[in-house]
């Protein structure tokens, strides 16, 4: 379709010194933001869904133009391009070749007219000079009016174009001294008489005025020096908010943020207002140290008396460097003792002093800090550190030096799930996802399913034995290598029963026999010399449920396995005992959402189950998952509705319990798609269901669908949030939309300067600014003001909750800002939060609930 603009605002552009309205009509496929229509309700499948036409002279959102002193409310049906102090509206649809064009301009005269012109009559003829003098346009004699009570001239045009009949019209007002606005309309002429006149005239009407604001002021605004007040703005009016266009800032002040700057403090959380909430059921290792048994957990560490029924747990707040403990050794090492390895390093316990040490890459010769697996041995003095995905460390304690192996200097994989040593570090061996790699010195070999008796890639434990062999648990194996050779035996190959799982725990006794479990709990004690399993167990009382986690014995012969969410049991010899910490409050520590109901409830969803919390004096009430058919795993968003039910989005469609019973609604009911990232439902009592392709609103009898066919940037849904009649929405790759009255607009780093347009979290403060957050920030929106907030750099920003007149900032790795009247302050696992990765933030009345990625929950009550 050809542009009839070109042309005939070609003419303008010397007179207007504005270059880059050339741009404005070239590139009109990215001109934001968009106004979208909705497409009609259908019932399932709404693929054949068509548009709902709407009033032509219908506005939408009105735009402050803040450099050229002028606003306007968007006519629906156009979408539109901002460049300097001049915006270019064009028509979405048209039944003609030529498109229908708007274009505003405003600012000092000296901006919008060549030559001085000392009265608005003189810089009106200039501009009928300019548009009539190549013979294409006719004007009209110029003809006073007003425009937002200011005086004004109007002409009317007429013409051709390519053997076309055109149409249009010139306005110029003279708000002020000094101060000029323009605005002209053209398009066919069928279309002007029909559609365009009248939409040329209701922009012409919405606009009002104001004093121009220069470039560097518009700059100085979107960026400031220091933390943002909220309440210096007038709040966005939910029927037409406006929107300040600040494109003549610098791309650099406006979405290049620095760097995270090193003045902002991270705070301690040791105050009794911090409360963890954590499930220290869900344990990863276990070692024995005299009468004290030490577990590393997902929620924290635990030190249990052999033989008591109540553990001392330490989280977070109680000096962890984050909960999710991944591995425990016992090192008696200078430095070193009960050793924990997580997310975040190292954490000694120090016995003596009641506390612990932190060591990580920033304090000793770690070179990484993401610790998956631990192997120290105290008499020949070295500790070998696996990373989750960097690789090994080894230090010598003896020479008191470090020393890293990668892919760059043997291992086949920088990626560890767990290791062993043989003698003197004389091999090391490193399982991985792809297989294990053996190092011995300068040689390095790799084993997998391809050039080893393995019979897949997934090693599920290693373990070393006396006699330089290396026992591996694959999936109903067990396997020994010693040097080149290899033994493999399983439920065909020995006498008697055998685990027919994948063998997740792994122990060599002292008298070179075997204790083994699967992954689903059977136990066996396993003797090569007989080649069977003396004893083997399976679902006898006592035995915790799995799935198995690890596998150790003790001085005296004792077997002690443990579970992801179901404590561990321990053979004495005669019998099994299960113990399980009982007093954990919630199930499970990886948080996926977080929702508050209206009864002050707080609705959360856990690798364990979706449950309700009610104040942190009894367990929270777990819903029946199974009953749903309904993956713990799968679930990635909560919203209680206003009848007491709760909607639940997940991987495989949405779910609704109302207390009783489960309704499903899937792709077969006409959902766009069964992976639904966000719900919301807005004030009509319509339920949306943001998706990974699109928009489905559901009325509760037919979806309307919005997705990328029907004109969305990008259909990949993050987040949704209810601001009374308005809906906005955050994508990732296409911006912000906002919805009103079944009109859509997207807003976007290319019009309004976001960050980015990953817009994957969203919140309203008390004041009415909506916070925006991105992959590369935060950004605040507010009385028509796009404000980066540079303090806390280019962070991927996940969660945003306004609490107690704060704006509270999760993020993906860099733990959670907060502002202050001090400026921003900054919450890591140093301080006492659960995780750096934060998943979810929910504010209830005066608490503040953080969660993470791992680690549980953080409860602030101030």
């Amino acid at each position: 379709m050809r542009s009839l603009s070109f042309r005939v605002i070609s003419g303008l552009i010397t007179l207007l010194l504005l270059v880059l309205l050339v741009t404005v009509v070239l590139m009109t496929v990215r001109s934001q933001p968009a106004t979208l229509i909705l497409p009609s309700p259908t019932v399932r499948p709404t693929a054949t869904a068509t548009a709902t036409n709407t009033p032509i002279v219908s506005l939408g959102a009105e735009l402050r133009v803040a450099t050229g002193g002028y606003a306007f409310r968007l006519p629906e049906g156009y979408r539109i391009d901002l460049q300097e102090q001049t915006a270019g509206l064009f028509a979405l649809e048209t039944t003609n070749t030529l498109t229908s064009s708007i274009v505003l301009s405003g600012g000092e005269a000296g901006q919008i007219t060549a030559v001085s012109a000392p009265t608005l009559a003189d810089a009106f003829e200039q501009y009928l000079v300019a548009l009539t003098e190549s013979g294409a346009l006719r004007a009209t004699a110029a003809q006073s009016t007003t425009v937002s009570g200011a005086a004004a001239l109007v002409a009317n045009l007429n013409g051709e174009q390519d053997e076309e009949a055109v149409a249009g019209r010139i306005v110029m007002a003279q708000p002020a001294s000094g101060q000029l606005f323009v605005a002209l309309g053209v398009a066919a002429a069928a279309e002007w008489q029909s559609r365009d006149e009248d939409v040329f005239t209701a922009v012409v009407e919405s606009v009002r005025f104001f004093p121009p604001l220069p470039a560097a002021a518009v700059a100085a605004t979107a960026t400031p020096a220091s933390t943002p007040k909220r309440a210096t703005t007038t709040p966005i009016p939910i029927a037409t908010p406006a929107i300040t266009v600040t494109a003549a800032a610098t791309a650099t002040t406006l979405f290049m943020p620095t760097p995270t700057p090193a003045a902002i403090p991270v705070i301690d959380l040791s105050s009794d207002t911090w409360t963890t909430l954590s499930d220290a059921n869900f344990m990863n290792d276990v070692i024995v140290v005299g009468n004290t048994i030490w577990f590393a957990t997902e929620g924290g560490a635990l030190a249990w008396t052999r033989g008591s029924t109540t553990p001392v747990k330490f989280t977070s707040t109680e000096g962890l460097s984050g909960n999710r403990l991944t591995a425990v050794a016992n090192c008696d090492l200078p430095q070193f003792g009960v050793v924990f390895g997580g997310d975040a390093g190292l954490r000694v316990a120090d016995l003596r002093a009641g506390g612990w040490r932190p060591v990580n890459s920033s304090n000793s010769g770690m070179r990484f800090d993401d610790v998956a697996a631990l192997d120290c041995n105290s008499d020949l003095g070295y500790l070998v550190i696996g990373y989750a995905s960097h690789g090994i460390d080894i230090y010598d304690a003896r020479n008191d030096t470090w020393r890293h192996l990668d892919r760059n200097s043997g291992l086949a994989s920088n990626t560890v799930r767990s290791l062993a040593v043989i003698g003197n570090l004389e091999e090391i061996w490193v399982v991985a996802g792809d297989g294990v790699t053996r190092s011995a010195g300068p040689d390095s070999t790799f084993y997998n399913a391809g050039n080893s008796p393995l019979e897949n890639n997934n090693i599920g434990a290693i373990a070393a034995g006396e006699d330089s062999a290396v026992w591996l648990g694959g999936e109903g194996a067990l396997l020994r290598a010693s040097g080149e050779s290899w033994t493999r035996y399983d439920a065909e190959s020995v006498a008697g029963d055998f685990p027919s799982k994948l063998i997740t725990g792994l122990a060599v006794a002292q008298n070179g026999t075997l204790w083994l479990s699967d992954v689903d709990g059977a136990v066996c004690h396993f003797v090569p010399a007989e080649n069977a399993c003396t004893e083997y167990f399976s679902g006898a009382t006592g035995m915790a449920e799995g799935p198995v986690t690890a596998l150790a014995l003790d001085g005296q012969g004792q077997v002690y396995y443990t579970t992801a969410g179901n404590g561990y049991s321990v053979y004495d010899g005669e019998r099994w005992q299960l113990y399980r910490k009982r007093d954990e409050i919630i199930r499970g520590n990886r948080i996926q959402a977080l929702a508050a109901d209206a009864g002050g409830a707080l609705w959360l969803a856990t690798e364990a189950g979706i449950q309700r919390l009610n104040g942190v004096e009894k367990a929270a009430t777990v819903l029946p998952l199974e009953e749903g058919g309904i993956d713990p795993a799968a679930v990635q968003s909560l919203y209680p509705d206003r009848q007491g039910g709760l909607w639940v989005g997940t991987t495989a469609g949405a779910f609704l319990f109302d207390g009783e019973a489960w309704q499903s609604l899937t792709i077969d009911d006409g959902l766009v798609s069964n992976i639904v990232q966000a719900i919301v439902v807005d004030g009509r009592g319509r339920v949306w269901f943001g998706t990974d392709q699109g928009l489905s609103i559901w009325n509760g009898t037919v979806f309307f669908t919005i997705d990328e066919a029907r004109g969305l940037p990008s259909g990949d849904i993050r987040a949704l949030l209810q601001d009374g009649d308005v809906v906005w929405i955050g994508s990732a790759g296409g911006g912000l939309y906002r919805f009103e009255n079944n009109q859509l607009q997207v807003f976007s780093n290319g019009n309004i300067k976001l960050p980015s347009d990953q817009v994957l979290a969203l919140a309203l403060t008390a004041d009415g600014a909506l916070m925006v957050g991105t992959d590369q920030g935060l950004a605040q929106l507010q009385g028509g003001a796009v404000t980066v907030i540079q303090e806390i750099g280019a962070v991927a920003v996940s969660a945003i909750a306004a609490f107690n007149d704060q704006i509270w900032v999760g993020t993906e790795s860099a733990g959670v800002y907060y502002d202050s009247e001090g400026g921003w302050q900054q919450l890591t696992t140093a301080a006492g939060l659960p995780a750096n990765s934060i998943a979810a933030m929910e504010p209830i009345a005066g608490t503040l609930w953080i969660g993470g990625v791992n680690g549980g929950i953080l409860r602030h009550t101030p």
